[in-house]
């Protein structure tokens, strides 16, 4: 028998496997998984780069020591710190200590990044690792539906490394939260920032499993979301210091490990003048310089891309932090009978959600427009052969589901960015004088409040970044109401998206740009900041809004020629 850490193992167990077995059954798996790491991929972790350079990094070694000391993990880092590549080969790492008791979820905001990211580092930590490099093939991997099994037992289906992808919705919460495990279950949320609440909810539903671990993954943004608040620490943000502080306990019963990208490997061991870094896949002296030269030093990604810290207010941040969406739930109670009203987004690209939204306004709250938000519907349009055009079928879906609610044509407004152009002639035609609004526009020349110096153009890039700050100053005054947390869609998008300083002037992030961080378009938070808009033109703030007739007959012939190409099925993606 072989004795080792206090433990007798057969005569024919060489060390990788007795390291291994100590990783899922003894005390101090930090230990464990060290040695375990360095034996499965010695050409990353042992050894040295240069004289006096190890290839052990002091980030490996702070990852792995807060990994094996606390249930809870966030961390946050500059770009490129390698902190994905690090997770997979720790969740790789246990898995082979233990396949027949593990469960290992690997989770991302959508299923491309998933696949290019954590799940392909985890399939690269197997085929790499010195067991598959001696011929060993002790895995099964199935890419069409990212899991990995053992290669003895491969129609295992319970205990096993699985990809899911969080656009996947309830299917993404219902797979986290059911699954748990006799002994060994893990979850891994890479792009945590963008990651909704609900899948935070169904991770944490695993914490009474046995040996239940969690790390939690991102470029930090902002502080006020649902990610931020994982990371604070236990006395608050001003206990903690940018310049000094790389690891502390949080406020929800975990640990936030930072990787600031001046205390990195190339920065703490740099390579000598003219030669390459010794670690070419962090970030070196070039990449700062081209950052605090396109951006500028103390920018916002100066903080999130360099420095690995949430940016300073002002800088980079989203319009609704959770205080001000803290405003609007409670429902307004008016003085007289509300009206209702209605918003469309019709996003037509891709996999947008055609989004049609009802409230009410009144007397309340020392105002004539404090709102009351109700419900979002989902526009699902069939086009059938022979039947009538893509425009004409979501225009009388429309005007069906504003009937049913009372919503007069004055009291509608649409975006009509784009295709959206041809539902409003319709609408405009067929219904009444409803109310049009170009998101792609200029910002106006009207003061966002009433005793404002400047105008909106003097403050905002465009129109749909004035939309979004008109909202949140009437939430801030208390005039939006019944935003309540059933509204998690509605909530989410409205705090995930971005906004930062250009030119001296706000700018909020293109659909585009948050779609591809996040997954997702803020479909419905775009319907949610017309209601503002609808309200400012019926007196919040004074605006003359009318439409010359003459443009509605070039829109319905648009429409027609656009319609007319649809012959096919039409229904919005869900998210």
């Amino acid at each position: 028998m072989i004795t080792r850490y206090d433990y007798e193992f057969p005569d024919d167990w060489d060390d990788l496997k007795i390291e291994l077995w100590c990783l899922a059954n003894a005390e101090d798996t930090h230990l464990h998984l060290k040695h375990c790491m360095f034996m499965l991929w010695p050409h990353l972790y042992t050894g040295e780069m240069a004289p006096g350079v190890p290839r052990w990094r002091a980030d490996l070694e702070l990852m792995t020591w807060a990994w094996s000391n606390y249930r809870t993990m966030t961390v946050i880092g500059h770009a490129s710190a390698g902190k994905t590549h690090t997770m997979a080969h720790i969740a790789y790492t246990h898995y082979l200590a233990d396949a027949a008791n593990t469960i290992i979820t690997l989770t991302s905001t959508h299923l491309p990044g998933l696949k290019k990211r954590l799940w392909s580092d985890v399939v690269s930590a197997h085929k790499t690792s010195i067991i598959s490099q001696s011929g060993a093939d002790c895995m099964h991997i199935r890419p069409y539906d990212m899991t990995i099994r053992p290669a003895q037992n491969p129609k295992e289906d319970k205990y096993i490394i699985e990809g899911i992808a969080v656009d996947r919705g309830e299917e993404a919460v219902t797979r986290i939260q059911g699954n748990h495990s006799r002994n060994h279950r893990y979850v891994i949320i890479d792009e945590a920032e963008g990651t909704h609440q609900a899948i935070f909810d169904a991770a944490s539903n695993l914490m009474t499993d046995n040996d239940f671990r969690w790390a939690m993954l991102a470029n930090p943004e902002n502080e006020n979301g649902e990610f931020g608040s994982w990371c604070e620490p236990t006395h608050g943000w001003n206990s903690i210091d940018p310049d000094e502080d790389l690891h502390w306990e949080t406020a929800r019963g975990g640990v936030c490990v930072r990787l600031d990208g001046l205390k990195s490997a190339n920065f703490r061991d740099p390579a000598p003048e003219g030669k390459k870094p010794y670690f070419p896949f962090l970030i070196d002296q070039a990449y700062v310089d081209r950052i605090k030269k396109a951006y500028g030093f103390e920018s916002a990604r100066w903080w999130i891309f360099v420095r690995g810290w949430f940016p300073p207010a002002g800088s980079m941040g989203t319009i609704f932090s959770k205080n001000i969406l803290g405003h609007a739930l409670e429902r307004i109670l008016y003085n007289y009978p509300p009206t209702p009203c209605a918003t469309l987004d019709p996003a037509f690209e891709g996999d947008d959600e055609c989004i049609l939204q009802f409230g009410e306004y009144g007397a309340a709250n020392g105002s004539d427009y404090a709102f009351n938000f109700i419900e979002s519907v989902t526009v699902k349009a069939q086009v059938q052969i022979g039947g009538e055009p893509l425009d004409y079928v979501i225009a009388h879906e429309v005007m069906r589901e504003c009937a049913l609610r009372g919503v007069q044509p004055e009291n509608f407004i649409m975006d009509t960015t784009g295709a959206g152009r041809g539902v409003y002639a319709i609408l405009r035609k067929e219904w009444g004088l409803v109310n049009k609004c170009d998101f792609g526009g200029n910002p106006s020349d009207r003061k966002l409040r009433a005793y404002d110096d400047s105008t909106c153009a003097d403050l905002f890039d465009r129109f749909v970044t004035e939309l979004w700050f008109s909202c949140r100053v009437f939430m801030e005054a208390g005039l939006i109401g019944n935003l309540t947390i059933r509204e998690k869609k509605l909530r989410e998008q409205l705090a995930a998206r971005r906004f930062e300083m250009k030119s001296k002037k706000e700018s909020i992030e293109t659909k585009k740009d948050m779609k591809k961080r996040l997954g997702y378009s803020p479909d419905h938070a775009d319907a949610f900041v017309l209601f503002t808009e609808l309200l400012k033109r019926k007196g919040a703030i004074t605006e003359d809004t009318a439409v010359p007739l003459g443009d509605v007959q070039a829109e319905m012939d648009r429409a027609v020629a656009y319609s007319e190409t649809q012959v096919e099925e039409f229904s919005h993606g869900n998210f």
